[in-house]
């Protein structure tokens, strides 16, 4: 058999598209979709076709044995692609969406700084038989599957391709430490993990033992009670608070922010757990820390707003606009709100800055953007539709009149002409202007 490794399912991943004349070529680093896309194939009883799959792609060298893989290799790689990627397809998916996607139920989702101890109690209290777990670090993720009373551990990293299969729980817990944290080299031995644990739909009526919300609140019970210091900065500038904003976990932000951790920027350079969570769309989290009254500091003018409209999250815009207006936050950019809108094409945000900001269209726009504008009517037509519940009447009306200044609606083919530019006499020279005097 050939060496396996994942950077050499990605070379040869990259061989076939060459060999196919499509222009694609991933990078190396699909631990998170490899995983994912193992944990599926074990919860549906497809573990055989996987390993084939992987191991037969490995060897693949001339185009014909690509061809004769083809199809699996086709669903094999669009699997791991969107897996691992999602977000690249569809700037509002988020991680909370893909077990649903995927059809399984999602009770436990832990982002915490883990300690060895701690991460051992952690894994005894949420590994049941036919459950999905992912564990992911800072820059690797690994699966966990137990079937048939056994312990799967599979980590595309692996030389052999194969889950390596344990009886006893603590070999088990030992080799998930050395496959994550065996470089960590933070002074308390605190590393930055996250656990999600889902399960398919099917295996709750079969009324076996599984993860639940209880066995998520006696685990935040243990963590809260045993960390002495929740505002610890570990590893890469990360907080207890941001790897929870991180996640989208509303429950672990609560008892967070109820235990006094503070809502600051951990370092100048990364973001305050406010602007990670506008900028994932976690509203959730965004109202839970507006309720704890975080102190905006904006970076490089851009606040948690600017980080919501610019990835199009209606449902934070919604939350941060009063909120940013209320402490009078302004910076050289706050007047670009719109225009931000309007390049990343966010017609609903558009819609609703449009309705609620004190703000005069024809004046603030250029004509271009004025043009833009007009270029998409359709789509506005559709998103003043679509935002019509979440506006005032006074609101309603602001927009409609605002979106027929310039693109009237019982007008089809109406656009812009280019306002005619009006020519100035040019003035003579300084040269001319001594001739002219010299010859009387």
């Amino acid at each position: 058999m050939s060496a396996y490794h994942q950077n050499i399912l990605i070379d040869r991943i990259n061989q076939y598209f060459k060999l196919n004349h499509r222009d694609l070529k991933f990078d190396y680093g699909y631990c998170h979709g490899i995983a994912l896309y193992w944990l599926y194939c074990m919860a549906t009883d497809k573990e055989d076709w996987f390993y084939n799959t992987t191991h037969q792609l490995a060897e693949c060298v001339t185009e014909n044995d690509f061809e004769t893989l083809n199809p699996d290799i086709e669903k094999f790689i669009s699997h791991i692609e969107w897996l691992q990627n999602s977000r690249s397809y569809d700037f509002h998916l988020n991680q909370l969406d893909v077990g649903e996607l995927l059809e399984s139920t999602r009770p436990v989702s832990l982002s915490f700084l883990f300690s060895p101890e701690l991460l051992t109690e952690t894994l005894s209290k949420i590994i049941h038989s036919n459950e999905m777990i992912t564990i992911s670090g800072p820059t690797h993720t690994i699966g966990v599957f137990k079937k048939n009373n056994q312990f799967h551990l599979f980590d595309s990293n692996y030389s052999k391709g194969y889950a390596r299969i344990f009886t006893d729980f603590q070999e088990l817990a030992n080799e998930m430490i050395d496959r994550l944290i065996w470089d960590n080299k933070d002074l308390k031995g605190l590393s930055p993990l996250e656990i999600n644990v889902s399960y398919r739909p099917e295996e709750i009526q079969k009324n076996t033992s599984l993860c639940t919300d209880k066995d998520k609140e006696a685990i935040y019970d243990s963590f809260l009670s045993q960390t002495t210091d929740l505002n610890y900065i570990g590893m890469d500038g990360l907080t207890n608070l941001y790897l929870a904003c991180e996640s989208g976990d509303a429950y672990a932000v609560r008892r967070l922010l109820e235990a006094g951790v503070s809502t600051n920027r951990s370092e100048p350079t990364r973001m305050s757990p406010l602007e990670l969570a506008a900028s994932s769309g976690y509203h959730e989290v965004v109202s839970l820390l507006l309720n704890h009254h975080p102190i905006f500091e904006p970076q490089q003018h851009q606040t948690p707003l600017h980080y919501a409209v610019k990835a199009g999250h209606l449902e934070c815009v919604i939350l941060l606009l009063p909120y940013q207006l209320k402490i009078h936050v302004t910076n050289p950019k706050s007047t670009k709100l719109l225009q931000t809108a309007m390049a990343k094409t966010h017609w609903l945000v558009v819609c609703y800055l449009i309705a609620t900001m004190d703000i005069n269209i024809k004046k603030m726009l250029t004509w271009s953007e004025l043009r833009f504008l007009s270029k998409h009517k359709k789509d506005l037509v559709i998103a003043e539709r679509d935002i019509h519940q979440q506006l005032t009447e006074e609101q309603r009306q602001k927009l409609h009149t605002s979106l027929n200044i310039f693109c009237p609606m019982n007008d089809p083919n109406y656009l812009f002409s280019k306002p005619t530019k009006i020519e100035k006499k040019s003035k003579p020279s300084l040269l001319t202007r001594m001739c002219l005097k010299s010859m009387g």
